[in-house]
């Protein structure tokens, strides 16, 4: 290839440089994973937050999706670590293929790749749909998967019709994450000072936190103790307001709900 442009001693120097930061940046992705895996099951954030989705949304506005693809990286890197063509695995593109091969192949898959040329995303996206790497049955062989059983916050089955209501949780756990990640930037900006915030009451902070608290106490967390989540089968369930699910206040302040909870948690462990 001929250059279309030829660099001054400062402007290569600035390149190279670039091209380091680059590098560093790629690799630190690893220790992200890392440290979000330390995060996640040491369950450090239950101290500000109820779930590791609504901490890494609020702290860092990485979605669910970004988060664990990090974490996905950090595994692969950390599965292959034991050889030191590990370290051929450089960034996320390359890991994110690599975790398509089955794990005791990673290595094999490396060197392989390492034999042939430079090691890219492509090229081990490449050498994993190898039939050499595939350890999956055909599907013909793969016996039905079972249709996954919903369950509420205590592993009771959800009736079907009320599926589909109790999936829009997340509409509530998306505010309950929205709530903090403002609460957290205000005080943030007033604790720096910032003449942006200086107009909002100190207060604030402590509002968020009230109508946090609000939502979260209307999240379903249980199937209705009294309709068993049909709540119009006969007629209107009084104890749910016709919606087929209670709120933790509800089990944490009727005893009649407590009782029947029990019932439930003794067969669930009696099918065990």
């Amino acid at each position: 290839m001929t250059p279309t442009k030829r660099l001054t001693d400062r402007e290569r120097a600035r390149y190279d440089q670039c091209k380091q930061i680059i590098k560093d940046g790629l690799q630190t992705c690893f220790k992200v994973g890392m440290a979000l895996i330390e995060i996640r099951d040491q369950k450090y954030y239950l101290e500000d937050f109820d779930t590791f989705d609504e901490f890494s949304e609020a702290t860092f506005g990485m979605k669910h999706s970004h988060a664990y693809r990090l974490i996905e990286a950090a595994e692969v890197k950390n599965s292959i670590s034991v050889s030191p063509i590990g370290d051929k695995l450089k960034n996320e593109g390359q890991a994110r293929e690599l975790a398509k091969a089955p794990v005791d192949k990673r290595l094999k898959v490396l060197e392989d790749v390492a034999k042939d040329g430079p090691v890219t995303a492509k090229s081990i996206k490449a050498k994993v749909q190898n039939a050499e790497y595939e350890m999956q049955e055909p599907k013909e062989m793969q016996e039905p998967a079972e249709p996954e059983v919903v369950r509420d916050e205590l592993g009771w089955p959800i009736p079907e019709d009320l599926v589909p209501l109790w999936n829009r949780r997340q509409i509530l756990k998306d505010m309950m994450a929205d709530l903090s990640r403002m609460k957290c930037e205000i005080a943030r900006g007033q604790k720096e000072q910032d003449d942006l915030y200086a107009h909002i009451g100190s207060a604030a902070t402590a509002e968020f936190d009230q109508v946090r608290w609000l939502v979260k106490h209307a999240l379903p967390w249980v199937v209705c103790t009294e309709c068993q989540g049909r709540p119009t089968l006969n007629v209107a369930c009084q104890l749910c307001k016709t919606t087929g699910f209670l709120i933790e206040r509800d089990v944490e302040i009727l005893p009649t709900v407590k009782d029947v909870l029990k019932i439930r948690t003794k067969m669930l462990e009696s099918k065990k």
